[in-house]
């Protein structure tokens, strides 16, 4: 399947195996599998794996790339929701929230779908108007409507009531 032992150690949590293997091969640090995963893209797959994802990233990861889906290190940590993991990566790659998947998906989108409040509050905190726009270009209510989590619509109308009372309000470009 293309895997590097770097991707089986990332998407695992062994974090003494990666410090072992990166001198071995540093430059596996950014290998590629067949889908064009890298072993960081496999590390923001498992919540809790937030050493793992700092090692990788304070040891040259790239966060610029994107897999066959067009997703990036950023996407993938909203979708699995962890805070810590989350917050690092936009501090460390702000650009990786506006990556726009193949589908036409942005980050955004896959953390209201997913019900991830804990990451939608920390960006409405951090970066409100941002956050609000991506909402809105993204068609992120439907999302929101799906996610089973009663939270993510709270936080929504705390913002969108202030000067943003079109809920509906789509990019129509």
């Amino acid at each position: 399947d293309g895997k590097h032992a770097f991707h089986y150690a990332a998407s695992c949590s062994h974090l003494s195996f990666l410090e072992k293997l990166l001198p071995a091969c540093p430059d596996h640090l950014d290998a590629l599998e067949k889908s064009d995963w890298t072993p960081l893209m496999m590390a923001c797959t498992k919540a809790g794996n937030a050493a793992v994802i700092k090692f990788l990233v304070d040891n040259g990861a790239r966060l610029d790339l994107v897999n066959k889906d067009g997703w990036n290190a950023v996407f993938l940590a909203g979708r699995t929701g962890d805070l810590e993991m989350f917050k690092f990566l936009v501090e460390k790659h702000p650009k990786g929230l506006a990556q726009v998947s193949t589908n036409g998906r942005y980050t955004i989108n896959t953390i209201l779908q997913h019900g991830n409040a804990d990451l939608l509050s920390y960006l409405l905190e951090n970066r409100e108007k941002e956050t609000i726009d991506s909402i809105q270009r993204a068609s992120g209510l439907l999302d929101a409507a799906i996610s089973l989590n009663p939270e993510i619509f709270k936080l929504l109308s705390k913002h969108f009531s202030s000067g943003h009372d079109d809920w509906s309000k789509t990019n129509k470009a």
